[in-house]
């Protein structure tokens, strides 16, 4: 076998085990939104994961936004019941 048929081979390998590894080929995650009527509400996103990168993974197309906050709380964090001030993603 030459190297070149050796590396594709390889790579092939790798990737059907990355792909392997994997249960589900979406990347699920919660939401908060508020609802017409002023409630808030929990949902979930399913982001497919179709673009298999092989060794390093399944990952998804680029998901369009207009921007990220990340916030960290300490354990005993409780902020009173209120409504999502705008749809939140949570990962």
């Amino acid at each position: 076998m030459t190297m070149a048929a050796s590396l594709v081979t390889k790579t092939a390998q790798h990737s059907l085990a990355a792909t392997r590894h994997f249960s589900s080929k979406t990347f699920s995650m919660k939401r908060v939104f508020t609802l017409e009527d002023g409630r808030s509400a929990f949902g979930e996103i399913k982001v497919p994961l179709d673009q298999d990168l092989g060794e390093i993974g399944i990952m998804s197309q680029l998901v369009p936004g207009t921007g990220i906050i990340f916030r960290r709380t300490p354990g005993d964090y409780n902020f009173a019941s209120h409504n999502a001030p705008r749809e939140q993603v949570i990962v």
